[in-house]
Order: structure tokens, then C-alpha cells, then sequence
């Protein structure tokens, strides 16, 4: 039979291609609107407050005061459980744990924001043409915003408390990748189903306050009995922040190995988010 004028049909090979690279193309078909969206939100966080923008440079400001006095003089001895920080001050110590902290608070802000995002921006799920999918993205360049503007805190207090910057930095952004690629998929599942069920908000800010406590925020993953520590390790945020340490304070590298399945679990995650989502977005509009 001849195919009717005018139908193409895609092969089997092709649609898993566009499949797969669909929730990143929408970065870039709608880049502009994105950034638009993502700036605006940046604008509006504190745009009611006396001391504006200038909350993002504060907040760490205060953690970083109040871990120094916690630490450094209520709790000295705490710092003798990070072996690779033996014999340091205890600001040292301290900077060691913001360079947690910072990471925590990306992962935090990314889960806590997206179970809001839809209700939100109810006057835009409403709309018919508008590609609410595009929210998410949105949603990531203002956590990651913030979290640029806490890393180049972090970069003043390392130069001045430990010393100069290893080269071992400039990788970075190769350790936090997955959990990145990981958190755009958390961030359409997240948002997808609290449009549907409220209470997903209410159990996700639970679920990030516990987070901050077994994610090796606060201590090194080499003080967790070996046996537990690959279970330890399986939590994104810890890998991620136990990977990042190594960078920064022992300049070693990751296992490259294991990186890659991080990865490939990121990159499935993210895929399922984006399907779930779009499964789920013509039910949006009724429920807000």
C-alpha cells in the first residue's frame, strides 16, 4: 500500500532519539522564555524585602557565623572525625562544611521550589499553548543562580582560611553534572504530582530537613562504617558532596567508573520525570 501524501512516518530509531534529547531541546527551543521566566524569579525572591538581593550574599553570611561559633568553640573536638583535615584550624573545619552546605542548598532549594511551581504560576498551566514543561528549567537557572553566588563565597573563604585554590576545582562542575541532570528529573516529578496531591509539598520540606543530616553535611563519609558506606554513598547529595570535598581539600579525583553510572542513573531519571510530566499535564489546568 502507498503511504498517503503528505505523512511522513518516523522510524522506530528516530523516535527513541528525539525521546531522549526532548527535555534538553526545550532548553534551547525556549531559551529566551526561560531565561525570561528564570530572571524574574531571581528579581521577585526578594524584591519585598528591606535588603533585596543582597539576601543571597547574608544567608551564608549567618550559617557561615553561626557553624564557626558552633565548631569552632562549642564543639572543637567535632572536627577531629574529618581525617584529611587533621591538625587544621578550626575555620578550616568550618569551610568544610560549607562547601557542603552549598551543595545541600542546591538540592534543597531545587525540591523544595518545584513541589510550588505549578500552583504558582496557576495563570500560566492554564493556558493551553503555554509549555508549562518549561517551568522546571526555569526553576534549575534560579536555584543555580544562587548557588553560583554561594560558590563564590566559598571561593573568598577558602583563598583566605586554607590557601590557594587546587587545580583539582576546575572540575567541579563535572562532579555536580549528575546531580544537576538528576535534579531536572526530580524537579518534573515533583512538580507534576504536587499539582495533583498538596501534601507532596508538605513531605518534601520534611524530607530535605532530614536530608541536611545524612548527607555528610556535617561529617566526612570515611567516619560511616565501611560496610554502610556504599549504601551511605547512593544518596545523590552525599556522593555528590563527599566527590566534591575530594576535589577541593585532598585533590584527588573521583572514580570515573562510578561517576558514569551516577550519570546514566541521572540522565534515566531525568527522562522518566519528563514523560511523567508530560503524562500528567493535561490534568493540571482542573486540579489548580
Amino acid at each position: 500500500m502507498h503511504k498517503p501524501d503528505g505523512v511522513v512516518r518516523e522510524s522506530l530509531p528516530f523516535r527513541a532519539v528525539r525521546a531522549v534529547l526532548m527535555p534538553v531541546w526545550i532548553l534551547f527551543a525556549h531559551w529566551r522564555l526561560i531565561r525570561q521566566f528564570a530572571r524574574r524569579e531571581i528579581s521577585e525572591k526578594y524584591r519585598q524585602t528591606f535588603l533585596g538581593l543582597f539576601w543571597f550574599v547574608l544567608t551564608p553570611l549567618l550559617y557561615l557565623a553561626a557553624f564557626s561559633m558552633v565548631f569552632g568553640y562549642i564543639l572543637p573536638g567535632r572536627r577531629e572525625t574529618w581525617a584529611h583535615l587533621q591538625g587544621v584550624s578550626e575555620f578550616d573545619f568550618v569551610v568544610a562544611i560549607f562547601s557542603g552546605l552549598i551543595i545541600y542548598w542546591l538540592f534543597s532549594e531545587m525540591v523544595v521550589q518545584s513541589t510550588n511551581l505549578l500552583p504558582r504560576h496557576r495563570n500560566l498551566v492554564t493556558e493551553l499553548k503555554f509549555p508549562t514543561e518549561i517551568l522546571v528549567w526555569a526553576n534549575i537557572l534560579t536555584v543555580l543562580f544562587s548557588f553560583f553566588v554561594h560558590l563564590i563565597f566559598f571561593v573568598v573563604l577558602y583563598i583566605f582560611w586554607v590557601g590557594p585554590l587546587p587545580w583539582t576545582i576546575l572540575l567541579l562542575p563535572l562532579v555536580l553534572l549528575p546531580l544537576l541532570v538528576l535534579l531536572m528529573g526530580l524537579g518534573w516529578i515533583l512538580a507534576a504530582f504536587s499539582a495533583l496531591v498538596r501534601d507532596i509539598s508538605q513531605l518534601a520540606a520534611v524530607g530535605v530537613t532530614a536530608l541536611l543530616f545524612v548527607s555528610g553535611v556535617f561529617f566526612p563519609a570515611t567516619i560511616v562504617p565501611e560496610h554502610y558506606r556504599d549504601f551511605f554513598l547512593l544518596n545523590p547529595v552525599a556522593r555528590t558532596i563527599d566527590d566534591a570535598r575530594a576535589l577541593l581539600f585532598d585533590q584527588s579525583l573521583p572514580a570515573w567508573h562510578e561517576m558514569a553510572i551516577y550519570m546514566l542513573v541521572s540522565g534515566l531519571v531525568m527522562l522518566l520525570g519528563y514523560r511523567v510530566f508530560k503524562r500528567l499535564q493535561p490534568r493540571f489546568a482542573e486540579h489548580l
